[in-house]
């Protein structure tokens, strides 16, 4: 299914390699969705073939075969969840609206501030967001003929040499609950950066880099809510995807691990945004787009424990005030971890922090259910790939009730991983270039590898899990 803004039919012009093509805002999903359906099927008969060569053995009397047994119940446990991302995926493609000034007329004369979010050991990373950042801007100014009342602003620990407005945290800041790290220097910018009572405000990490969809996507965002909105009420909170395609050649193989995350942008959170409108399995930190007077009623003063994964314990609480969330139409660019160590600890960190959050109080248990859910599912199909590992070495009798979860789970993780991939190879503008088949068939054959990292950190986390610590990744 295409969807085409056409504004241009140039595609030259001095923001070409920074911005999105001016005439295609959104992607060819039905061509990434056709390749990543071939790829269901093929990975669904792989897994059947390889589970069923083993059903003429029968199930062994020792501990250890008796616990294998036990382990390949997971898959079940680790079905829900993929269910959801395959719902995602399959059954909303919801189209933009098409895009005019008249249409975002009020949201061009409404206050935005892009807030980068950052410790300030990295000033490198911080002046190309906002160098990127300022050309879209730019482009969007030249393609319109006029500027958004769009602001970027710098939270950060440390001041830094960069030509833009900065916020430094004072090092004495503290907060009545001790709120820690991210949650620390949003919880100190509500009351230090003055903005409009209507001004809205998009939360980004320190290497997050809007682009010319993302940026329409917001402005379409916040009319449509200012429009929609009942007195009294507070408007709806915002997220869009993520791609990681920046630096793919630099770091192939993290970018491919990386991809996942776009793949569930596209699955279960498009689920939560666009037919829950409840953030229950909680959010991204970055690309947060919300109104001033949001995070006035819900604001970002946590303990320490829930600061590890500000974002989740932030969503959980927006549940609670009955606050929607919705899906923006639009992109922003991030890139991959730099290393494998890296990698590891961004997944210990996520695991540790909803830990936490599910383990803490302040939240309703029932508010806290889905998300639980969540994680249990995400650790056992990470686990579940240990029972592959096992089976290849001592293959016992695998009942067709197993077969059956374990089969499409893993089919459905890798064909969606391969739907996130062509994603982020659009934008590289690698999609129809015969060497995006050979990064597809990479991504499929690295899948195991991919899963069995974040296993490892999930292993990680459990042993560190008393451990209060925000691991920031190089970028």
């Amino acid at each position: 299914m295409w969807f085409e803004q056409r504004t241009s039919t140039s595609q030259d012009g001095p923001y070409g390699n920074v911005i999105w093509r001016r005439r295609q805002v959104w992607l060819r999903q039905h061509e990434a969705a056709i390749v990543s359906g071939l790829v269901f099927f093929a990975i669904s008969a792989i897994y059947n073939l390889l589970w069923t060569r083993f059903a003429i053995l029968q199930t062994p009397d020792t501990w250890y075969g008796q616990a294998q047994c036990y382990l390949l119940f997971l898959w079940l446990l680790a079905a829900p969840q993929t269910v959801l991302n395959l719902q995602g995926f399959l059954f909303i493609h919801s189209r933009p609206p098409t895009f005019t000034l008249d249409s975002v007329w009020d949201a061009l004369h409404t206050p935005l501030h892009i807030r980068i979010v950052t410790r300030g050991t990295n000033p490198g990373a911080v002046q190309k967001t906002v160098e990127a950042d300022r050309a879209v801007i730019a482009a969007f100014t030249d393609l319109h003929g006029v500027r958004p009342r769009v602001t970027i602003e710098v939270i950060s620990d440390n001041r830094l040499p960069i030509d833009v407005v900065q916020y430094v945290v004072p090092s004495d800041f503290q907060t009545p609950h001790g709120a820690l790290f991210k949650a620390r220097a949003l919880q100190y910018a509500i009351g230090a950066v003055s903005v409009a009572d209507n001004a809205w405000i998009l939360h980004c990490d320190e290497e997050t880099q809007m682009t010319l969809s993302g940026l329409t996507g917001c402005l379409q965002f916040m009319q449509e809510e200012s429009e929609t909105v009942q007195t009294g009420r507070y408007p709806a909170v915002g997220q869009g995807a993520i791609l990681y395609h920046r630096d793919f050649w630099l770091r192939p193989f993290l970018t491919l691990a990386d991809s996942m995350r776009t793949a569930l942008d596209f699955g279960y959170f498009r689920v939560q945004s666009h037919v829950w409108h409840r953030p229950l399995f909680g959010l991204h930190g970055s690309f947060i787009l919300a109104r001033h007077d949001v995070e006035l009623a819900v604001d970002f003063d946590f303990d320490s424990y829930r600061s590890i994964t500000e974002d989740a314990y932030w969503a959980l609480r927006l549940v609670e005030r009955r606050i929607s969330l919705k899906w923006v139409h639009g992109f922003l660019s991030e890139q991959a971890t730099f290393s494998i160590q890296d990698f590891l600890r961004q997944r210990r960190r996520w695991f540790t922090g909803l830990w936490h959050v599910l383990d803490g109080e302040g939240v309703r248990w029932r508010t806290k259910l889905v998300l639980r859910a969540s994680v249990v599912s995400w650790v056992c199909a990470l686990l579940g790939m240990l029972t592959i590992v096992i089976q290849l070495f001592h293959p016992i009798h695998v009942p067709w009730y197993i077969i059956v979860p374990a089969s499409f789970c893993q089919a459905t993780y890798t064909s969606i991983s391969v739907y996130g991939l062509l994603v982020n190879l659009q934008e590289l503008g690698l999609q129809t270039h015969g060497i995006s088949w050979l990064i597809v068939l990479a991504q499929v054959v690295l899948m195991p590898i991919f899963a069995v990292l974040e296993g490892i950190a999930i292993l990680w986390g459990l042993f560190t899990l008393n451990t209060v610590k925000f691991h920031v990744v190089k970028k």
